[in-house]
Parts: C-alpha cells; sequence; structure tokens
C-alpha cells in the first residue's frame, strides 16, 4: 500500500551481495527436496542410490553458486581478471558436470536416474516456490 513519502517500489539489492528472499527460498525448497529424496533413496534402494543423489545435489549447488557470481559479475561489469576467473570456472563446472554424466552414462559407475535427479533439485525447488507464490496470490484474491 502506498503512503504519501514511501517508495512505491524497493530499490533492488545490489549485486552481488547476499542471496535475494527468492533465491533463498528456492535453495531451502531444493535442499529440503533434496534431503527427502536421499532419505526415500536410502530407504528404499540403498546407500549407493543415496549417495549418487547427493553427489548430483553437490553439482547443483555448486553450480547454483558459480552461476550466481558469474551472472552477478558480468552484470556489474567486474574486473577483467574477475571476469576471466567467472569464465573459467563456467568451463570447469561444465567440464565436471560432463565428467560426473559421461562417468554415469558409459561407465555405468553411477546411477544415473538418481544422479540426474540431484542435479535437478534446484528446478524442483523452483516448481515448488512457484506453486507456493501461485497459492498464496490466489488466497489474497479470495
Amino acid at each position: 500500500m502506498f503512503h504519501g513519502n514511501e517508495p512505491r517500489h524497493k530499490e533492488p539489492q545490489e549485486v552481488g551481495t547476499a542471496l535475494a528472499p527468492l533465491e533463498r527460498r528456492i535453495l531451502r525448497n531444493g535442499l529440503a527436496a533434496a534431503v527427502l529424496l536421499a532419505l526415500l533413496g536410502l530407504w528404499k534402494f540403498g546407500p549407493w542410490i543415496a549417495a549418487c543423489l547427493l553427489l548430483g545435489v553437490g553439482l547443483a549447488t555448486l553450480n547454483f553458486f558459480w552461476l550466481k557470481q558469474g551472472v552477478d559479475l558480468m552484470l556489474k561489469r567486474g574486473t577483467d581478471g574477475a571476469v576471466r576467473w567467472a569464465i573459467i570456472k563456467f568451463v570447469a563446472r561444465l567440464s565436471l558436470i560432463l565428467v560426473v554424466l559421461f562417468a554415469t552414462i558409459k561407465i555405468s559407475v553411477l546411477s544415473m536416474m538418481a544422479t540426474l535427479v540431484g542435479l535437478a533439485v534446484f528446478l524442483l525447488g523452483a516448481v515448488i516456490e512457484a506453486f507456493r507464490s501461485a497459492f498464496s496470490r490466489a488466497n489474497l484474491k479470495l
């Protein structure tokens, strides 16, 4: 609600600072889903499936933070050295994910399905947040 001297829109958070509320909720939802899925995998399929799922979650978490840092750096137009470091981390992140997927698919060392579910855990966190947000807005209109 607009009151006299208060601005209608909040100023955006400075790029590169702490996680924004939406990012925190997606991270929290994804990690909560990961814990539940790992416990379910441990109970239903054994420790190997839970470990593969947690490996995927670890890669997804690394991907989440490195991608955030890279985008933040590009948005605030960092120094050449910082941008170069962001590009190196981008290539390292993709290489690490490709190595894990190669090991999963070709060598059959890991459980492919559990690793892929772990990699997609933040997508699940975003979907949970979208539903939560949609239903909370729908309740406000009632």
